[in-house]
């Protein structure tokens, strides 16, 4: 298996707030227009000691130790894919397949299991590394609009 600094090359969790499907403004950019940037995400919650792994790697972006988050009390590491490089040109959108490594073109609902493939990018002079988007496997889908049991609210996914 591939790893990088450690850390397994595909990571698997579930998904929170997926967008994938397009472009979406960073927070700097919903905070105050013209200042953010654009592009794609995933939030995955993962267990302990896959987020200690990261943490290990030196990421430091987009970290949520457990607790942090109002969906769920796992920790949660968020993927990102910036839509424009360094020199202003477009990034290839993330590639998202389902089990038979289909192109996935719907949209991806909270409590989805999914696989993460993912490389490290360093910027600011390394003082920030984060988890970038490579690719996302749809491993079990949860509808956009599904409702949860109380049990989700615990934690457990309810397929």
């Amino acid at each position: 298996m591939k790893m990088i600094n450690g850390v397994p090359h595909i990571v698997e969790g579930v998904a929170y707030y997926a967008h994938l499907g397009r472009p979406v403004p960073d927070y700097s950019e919903k905070q105050e227009p013209g200042s953010g940037k654009y592009g794609w995400e995933i939030n995955l919650a993962v267990s302990d000691d896959t987020f200690a792994q990261f943490k290990e790697a030196g990421i430091n972006v987009g970290m949520r130790p457990p607790g942090n988050s109002k969906y769920t009390p796992d920790p949660v590491i968020t993927f990102y894919r910036y839509h424009k490089n360094y020199d202003g040109g477009e990034n290839e959108p993330p590639k998202v397949v389902d089990l038979e490594k289909e192109p996935f073109t719907d949209m991806i609902g909270n409590g989805s299991k999914v696989a993460v493939q993912w490389g490290a990018l360093e910027y600011s002079n390394k003082k920030f590394k984060r988890a970038i988007i490579e690719a996302v496997q749809v491993k079990e889908l949860v509808e956009v609009g599904s409702g949860y049991s109380s049990e989700s609210i615990e934690g457990e996914v309810a397929f």
